[in-house]
């Protein structure tokens, strides 16, 4: 998610820093950035030069150094403790105008917001997946969220052509996930009790209420560890049965079948990610 957001970001004119700690990481995401918009190029969705478009990116794995950063968007792994404890990190070194955006797909913003110094400089922004690909973005104040900041993500969101949902009430899961985790978890627990198979749970979707991918399809494509992430946030947030983690989800993670990116998940894919038949 933060390659794709990085990759949008860069495309709409804006310079960019990609932070993480991993140098092997940035040279795969600039690698994927590459062909991603050389592809994009090819079917003149874009007009620029995708090199030209990289120069506007710094890979860096020193973190951010710069006396002007409007935005600080963060797309950590969906645990809370470690969003806090990056995000505390970044709020001592970073300019105090700066607007700290969290990429969360489900843990309630006000949470993550009160390991900074900024929570009215706080703000969700849940950027559908794949950002280059998918307009949506879901965008969430805070109770501490000020007006001037929501205002500001607005601009923002709107300068990268985004089309915006604005949450209303600071809740677990948002609109979207939780939604689309009701759906999910309950096409898992008919898988668990043999109801169907994955493949005709997914077509049901399709066919039926013109999803563009099942709800376990779109779960492999996510990352199960994801998807186990936001499920348990809402469930601890609501304690609603719906939003149980079904045991078999918790199983696959477990085992590292992941989905699409480790290449098993509720299906079989091949090395260039394309589900096996």
């Amino acid at each position: 998610m933060g390659r794709g957001i990085a990759e949008v970001c860069a495309q709409y004119g804006f310079s960019v820093f990609l932070v993480d700690s991993d140098e092997g990481v940035l040279a795969s995401a600039r690698k994927e950035m590459l062909w991603s918009l050389q592809k994009l190029l090819s079917k003149k969705q874009i007009f620029e030069d995708p090199e030209k478009v990289l120069e506007r990116v710094v890979f860096s794995r020193d973190g951010i150094v710069h006396d002007h950063l409007d935005f600080l968007i963060e797309c950590v792994p969906e645990d809370i403790g470690i969003k806090k404890r990056i995000l505390s990190h970044y709020d001592r070194i970073c300019p105090t105008e700066t607007i700290f955006a969290s990429n969360t797909s489900a843990i309630p913003i006000g949470k993550i917001a009160v390991s900074t110094n900024r929570p009215d400089r706080f703000i969700g922004t849940h950027f559908s997946s794949p950002p280059v690909m998918q307009k949506l973005v879901e965008m969430i104040p805070s109770l501490m969220t000020s007006a001037e900041t929501v205002l500001s993500t607005r601009y923002f969101l709107e300068a990268l052509g985004r089309e915006i949902v604005e949450v209303k009430g600071d809740i677990a899961g948002f609109v979207m996930n939780r939604i689309y985790l009701a759906a999910a978890a309950e096409g898992m627990r008919l898988l668990e009790r043999g109801i169907a198979s994955a493949a005709d749970i997914d077509r049901a979707m399709r066919a039926g209420y013109g999803w563009s991918k099942g709800p376990l399809e779109a779960a492999d494509l996510a990352g199960l560890d994801v998807i186990l992430g936001a499920m348990s946030s809402i469930w601890e947030d609501t304690g609603s049965p719906i939003f149980r983690p079904p045991e078999g989800l918790a199983r696959f993670v477990e085992a590292k079948r992941l989905g699409r990116k480790t290449g098993s998940g509720f299906y079989e894919y091949d090395q260039g990610g394309k589900k096996r038949k």
